[in-house]
Formats: structure tokens, C-alpha cells, sequence
């Protein structure tokens, strides 16, 4: 069986975006697998264990560092790769048991724990390297930045299996119709910090492979 690194997501947009900026780029067919654990990891324990060179946690996360602008990518400094140093910048990781939302909190959080961002699934994932005896590499891509208000209720939208629950969202837009906006908001800052991320991680693939 062929050994390829596993790239977790926690939604299913991210693998989607993901998949696609991986695809125009030639060569790197069948060196990558890309599983969905869900927000907050909770099909991580679903994964069966496979033979693999490495885990890659990616996707989207808040910025804590009030430098850090929508669409940057950064590096974990807990990953066992120093492939992306010269490139990205390397800083720590929190993960969150719940969404970060206002600028209040991550103010505080980033005086608390100097992260550079947040997200609610890194811990488990090093946490799954280490269990398999294999390299780890976070990498992530700024969603909302440290000034900026992100509204909990969109996370209220996403299943636990990491999509899109269509009930939910028709309910929400009946309930706040100026939901509307901030969708279209955060979904052309998703694509946008998406596609730089997955510009990153077929960069990441070009040099390991």
C-alpha cells in the first residue's frame, strides 16, 4: 500500500477547497488523503489507523495575534517539520473547547497563552500523530482577525460531521434576515484565505515528496 501524508479538516468546505487547489497542481496525485473529522475533532475517534508519512492538520482559524491579517497562513510550532519556516510564519496553536467570537476574548486569550491563533481541533490532532508514531504538521489560514467579531451562530449552522446543516441556515435567515450578509461576508473571506491555503499546502507537498 501506497504511503501518503493524511490531511485532516474540520469541515467539509475546507477538504473541498482544499482538494481543488491540490488537483491544478500536477504531480502530486495519490500523495495526499483528506478526511473530515468534524468540529472541534468529533469524528476524530472514527479514523481507523493506516500507514501514513505524516498527519497535516489544516483549515481555517481565528487570529489572536492582532498582526495577522485575514488570509495569512501560519505553521504550528508544535509541528515536526521545519519545511515551512523560511516560507510562513511558525508561532503556537490553542485550541479552544468553544468558538473564540469577540475581540475581548482573544485579546485575552492571546495574553493568556501568546497563540498566534485559535482553533478547536489541533490538540487532537498531535495528539493522533503521536499515537501513530508520525510526523505532525499544523497549518492554518487566519478566517477573522483579532479586532474582528465572528457571530457564534455560524457555527451553529455546521453539522457535527463538519456540513452544512440547510435546516439550520433557512431557519437562522428567517429569524435574522441580515444573517444574509454576514454569510456572503464570510464565505468570500473563506474562499480567499482557502485558496492561500491550499496554494501553501501543495507548496508543503511539492517539497516533502
Amino acid at each position: 500500500m501506497n504511503r501518503h501524508l493524511l490531511i485532516l479538516t474540520a469541515l467539509k468546505h475546507e477538504a473541498a477547497a482544499i482538494e481543488k487547489g491540490l488537483k491544478r497542481v500536477r504531480g502530486l496525485e495519490n500523495r495526499y488523503r483528506i478526511y473530515v473529522i468534524g468540529p472541534g475533532a468529533g469524528k476524530l475517534s472514527q479514523l481507523q489507523k493506516m500507514p501514513v508519512d505524516g498527519i497535516v492538520m489544516a483549515g481555517l482559524a481565528g487570529g489572536l495575534d492582532p498582526q495577522l491579517r485575514c488570509g495569512d497562513v501560519v505553521i504550528d510550532e508544535a509541528s515536526q517539520s521545519d519545511v515551512a519556516d523560511s516560507i510562513w510564519r511558525r508561532g503556537k496553536f490553542h485550541s479552544a473547547a468553544s468558538i473564540i467570537a469577540s475581540p475581548k476574548e482573544k485579546g485575552e486569550l492571546f495574553r493568556a497563552t501568546g497563540a498566534l491563533v485559535v482553533d478547536m481541533e489541533s490538540d487532537a490532532a498531535r495528539k493522533l500523530a503521536t499515537e501513530w508514531s508520525v510526523p505532525y504538521l499544523g497549518i492554518r489560514a487566519v478566517l477573522d482577525c483579532a479586532d474582528e467579531a465572528l457571530d457564534p451562530a455560524l457555527l451553529r449552522l455546521t453539522s457535527p460531521s463538519g456540513g452544512v446543516r440547510a435546516g439550520a441556515v433557512v431557519s437562522q435567515l428567517l429569524r435574522r434576515p441580515t444573517t444574509v450578509a454576514t454569510l456572503l461576508r464570510m464565505q468570500s473571506r473563506s474562499a480567499f484565505a482557502l485558496k492561500n491555503l491550499s496554494a501553501a499546502i501543495a507548496q508543503i507537498l511539492q517539497r516533502v515528496n
